[in-house]
């Protein structure tokens, strides 16, 4: 049995979690209709999925993941996950209102082909969160070899969303890195979305993330 000083922690991290969640996850509500259905992508332990659930329960979510343990945690909280690749979507096109996809495509060397399938797969939007460029002493303590790319910086953001009609906001990310980029994207305009080969890959010859 925890003693009182160890369930008091337990109550203050339990409440920081609150604080950063609502920071982080608050500004997407307005971009998400009432009694939408909305498919998180990369979910991970499921954290903004459970927070919806408890926020806006009207919303019918569904998320997928790579990891199969981060897949069971968010079973065992009663959400609707499945096991699967973000390089390798199966929905078909229109399958969701809202796609979401928070620090994940700065994990993928194909990031921009991985774009086109979400919009494809959403009905009305897509909302990314992306790491957003900080100084270089700053980079330094956050050095991740899991990232093709550290941070988007102005022009690999405009890169990546080249013909596509976005709404780029600054945003906190507590449980990113440091500042992040928004990213809400009109779906509905997606039939006339043209996949163009040199976008499907990274293109950050000769950049500084600065």
């Amino acid at each position: 049995m925890k003693k009182v000083e160890e369930l008091e922690e337990d109550v203050r991290i339990t409440d920081i979690n609150h604080i950063l969640n609502m920071m982080e996850f608050t500004p997407t509500l307005r971009y998400i209709p009432r009694n939408s259905t909305l498919l998180d992508v990369g979910c991970g332990k499921g954290t903004f999925l459970l927070w919806l659930k408890k926020h806006r329960p009207d919303v019918k979510t569904e998320g997928i993941d790579i990891n199969p343990k981060y897949v069971e945690i968010c079973r065992s909280k009663g959400l609707n996950v499945k096991l699967g690749d973000a390089n390798n979507l199966t929905y078909q096109d229109k399958s969701f209102d809202v796609v979401t996809c928070f620090h994940v495509l700065e994990h993928l060397p194909n990031d921009r082909e991985v774009l086109e399938k979400l919009i494809k797969i959403a009905k009305i939007r897509v909302i990314l969160i992306l790491p957003k460029t900080i100084t270089k002493l700053e980079q330094l303590k956050v050095i991740d070899l899991h990232h093709y790319i550290p941070y988007y910086t102005p022009l690999t953001l405009k890169r990546l969303l080249k013909g596509i009609k976005a709404e780029v906001k600054p945003h906190y990310a507590p449980t990113g890195i440091y500042e992040s980029w928004m990213v809400i994207i009109n779906a509905e305009n997606s039939d006339t979305l043209q996949t163009n080969s040199k976008h499907s890959k990274r293109s950050t010859e000769n950049e500084s993330y600065i």
